[in-house]
């Protein structure tokens, strides 16, 4: 779920494990997420998130720490 997340923020396609994991190989991947600038993000991106991941219980601190 926290991946997810981070990639609809980012704009790259999540569909399955095999996606993220050549996502998260990326050269870039890391910087790509330190440089992210918050305010690049739009209404739209803002309401899904808060939709489809703000608004569950379990998509909290300690829970992401713990999985991650």
């Amino acid at each position: 779920m926290a991946l997810e997340s981070i990639f609809m923020l980012m704009g790259e396609p999540y569909t399955d494990w095999k996606s993220i994991g050549q996502i998260i190989m990326k050269e870039n991947f890391i910087p790509t997420i330190a440089n992210f600038s918050t305010e690049d993000i739009t209404d739209d991106t803002r309401n899904k998130m808060k939709r489809d991941y703000m608004s569950q219980k379990e998509y909290n601190f300690e829970t992401v720490n713990h999985v991650t």
